[in-house]
């Protein structure tokens, strides 16, 4: 990890492109890559598979399907050698900006407020369903250090695509998401339909969880179907994501079906209803009106594209935006006509906790 902390800490230090990631799984290595200048690129995410790095995507990105790639220049692993970091010794300290995290912060009261709307908007519309998010902002962590927090969120999230990138201009942001959006290897292709979320301690699904999931469940069906895909569906099931469950139903393909039309399948997918709504484009609308925040990264997807043979993209998701000692975090909600306002709020409390657990250790 000394190998990683210190490549991470160094691009930190001269604001340039990288990222560091634990693919899910105890036994998988961390790996960081380095792009040694501060111009990241955006692309079509339709041609995704003409391109080799770690991808990053907003939730904006439904609407211009432009993501950013940052370049696997220095790649650094865990247990591999140790790459030589002079040029990056060598490049000019980060330059003071200007650069903030401001976002708007909603209260309990507007955020239930919200949802009530949103309720009754469902009642009288084509919309079934919506979702609503909200960020914490911690203003200020005494003694907080990024890389420590990196490593925390590794040992508490095991399961967990686990993340730390940084993107000039754009700034920090580390998570650990529970949510595959798609994975292709030769042989094989999957994604995921992962919605309703429980406390793990009361794991008995209620109605509207059932109908939140099987939202997203239909939306992929009816996604792969379009692109002629043929594909195994398993669930759901119960899945577990640190202090919650959710509910997952796994769709398996042949690689074969996948290959030549991965980003137009990951373009087709994104955002799923599990982090927009149903229908997509009018709960997407619906969701600049309501949310006087900016999701920036929120809700869009990143990961390892075309590294080593791996293609691994996740839902961005159980993250955090990060300046110095400062934080938002970010959580949301589905909603439902069988949503309850005040429940909705406790369940991104609950998801909240997530990262909010590993600030108060460290």
């Amino acid at each position: 990890m000394e190998k990683i902390t210190n490549a991470i800490l160094l691009g930190l230090e001269k604001d340039i492109a990288f990222a560091a990631y634990r693919l899910p799984g105890k036994k998988q290595e961390i790996h960081c890559i380095i792009q040694p200048d501060r111009e990241v690129v955006k692309v079509n995410i339709e041609d995704i598979e003409q391109y080799s790095g770690f991808v990053v995507a907003p939730f904006d990105s439904a609407d211009d399907r432009k993501m950013y790639i940052i370049r696997p220049d220095i790649v650094v692993s865990e247990n591999g050698k140790t790459p030589d970091f002079g040029r990056l010794s060598d490049l000019p300290d980060k330059e003071t900006d200007e650069f903030s995290i401001a976002n708007h912060e909603m209260s309990k009261e507007e955020y239930i407020s919200r949802a009530a709307y949103l309720i009754e908007m469902l009642k009288d519309n084509a919309l079934q369903k919506i979702v609503l998010s909200r960020l914490i902002n911690l203003p200020h962590i005494p003694g907080f250090q990024v890389t420590d927090f990196f490593a925390a969120l590794q040992k508490r999230y095991p399961e967990a695509f686990v993340f730390l990138f940084n993107i000039p201009g754009r700034g920090t942001w580390t998570g650990a998401s529970p949510e595959t959006l798609l994975s292709l290897n030769e042989k094989t292709a999957e994604t995921v339909a992962l919605a309703g979320t429980r406390p793990m301690d009361d794991m008995n699904w209620t109605t509207k969880e059932a109908n939140e999931q099987q939202i997203v469940t239909d939306f992929v069906k009816e996604i792969l179907d379009d692109n002629k895909i043929t594909y195994q569906e398993k669930g759901p099931g119960t899945s577990m994501a640190g202090n919650l469950v959710h509910l997952k139903t796994t769709f398996q393909m042949a690689a074969k079906f996948v290959i030549g039309k991965a980003g137009k399948l990951v373009s087709a997918l994104h955002p799923t209803p599990a982090v927009c709504g149903y229908p997509k484009a009018d709960a997407f609308d619906l969701i600049k009106v309501v949310e006087k925040h900016k999701r920036r990264f929120y809700t869009g997807f990143l990961g390892p594209w075309n590294l080593s043979g791996t293609n691994h993209l996740f839902v961005n998701l159980r993250c955090a935006e990060i300046k110095d000692e400062e934080m938002n975090l970010y959580v949301g909600g589905g909603i439902t006509i069988g949503s309850d306002p005040e429940a909705e709020w406790e369940e991104t409390v609950r998801k909240s906790q997530t990262l909010l657990t590993i600030v108060e250790k460290l």
